[in-house]
């Protein structure tokens, strides 16, 4: 179980090193990388701030079935798949 756990948050982390890389690439510049972090971190805090209320009310699996459909459908509401 520690394994896991570990591996799950180890390959979170992998975000990170290609983001540099990405940002270089399309925008020709690494400037922005602070500002994406921040955006990170802030939807990291939207998402966790009514999670943690929510999991006491009705436990953490329907919390966290709960918080990743809101999250789910509220990105492809702003951004929807392109249709091919």
């Amino acid at each position: 179980m520690v394994l896991a756990i570990f591996l799950c948050g180890a390959g979170g982390l992998m975000f990170y090193n290609y983001l540099g890389p990405i940002t270089l690439t399309l925008l020709g510049s690494d400037s922005l990388i602070p500002l994406l972090l921040l955006i990170v971190d802030l939807d990291g805090i939207r998402s966790a701030l009514p999670g943690g209320p929510l999991a006491n009310i009705i436990g953490p699996r329907r919390a966290r079935l709960a918080v990743l459909t809101r999250t789910r459908t509220h990105r492809h509401a702003q951004h929807p798949l392109p249709q091919w």
